[in-house]
């Protein structure tokens, strides 16, 4: 996941087409790529294991809220059973 990432985040910017292919799948590449997308960068394929993106000359600023952590919902859950309690997440 963090390999995608960080090639996703030189491509943008990069001068032509970078093709990642196996390119990881879990919903926080997506997400980046969401992100990525509305910052005015051209991706296509997020979600999927090739990814192709051109690389822009410019991005812009843009509104985006980040998707709930997976990992850390799970550590909480693992917490509750361990201690034999109950937790309550808004």
């Amino acid at each position: 996941m963090g390999a995608t990432i960080n090639i996703m985040l030189a491509a943008v910017r990069a001068e032509g087409q970078t093709v990642i292919e196996n390119a990881a799948k879990e919903p926080e590449v997506v997400d980046v790529a969401r992100f990525l997308i509305s910052l005015g960068a051209d991706i296509k394929g997020a979600g999927t294991s090739t990814l192709k993106i051109n690389g822009v000359k410019h991005l812009h600023g843009s509104e985006h809220q980040v998707i709930p952590d997976r990992i850390e919902a799970g550590t909480y859950m693992c917490i509750a059973a361990a201690c034999g309690e109950e937790i309550k997440n808004k």
